[in-house]
């Protein structure tokens, strides 16, 4: 699985979840509380979806590209 390489990738500290179109506010919720600090982590959270996991991940990415530049 190609997210094997992204499995140890941050999740910032300031993240809004809020913010992030096309998860649940059940998933919102499970993410601002248990506040996984990998990618990994988040996709082992009970009941958390791959795909939102690969939401979270896009966003995640694009901002890191954004600090890059």
């Amino acid at each position: 699985m190609a997210f094997k390489r992204d499995e140890n990738l941050i999740i910032p500290d300031k993240i809004n979840y809020d913010s992030l179109s096309g998860l649940s506010n059940e998933v919102k919720a499970k993410f601002k509380e248990i506040k996984p600090k990998t990618m990994g982590q988040a996709l082992r959270i009970d009941g958390i979806t791959p795909a939102a996991v690969y939401i979270l991940l896009s966003h995640v990415k694009r901002k890191s590209i954004k600090h890059i530049a």
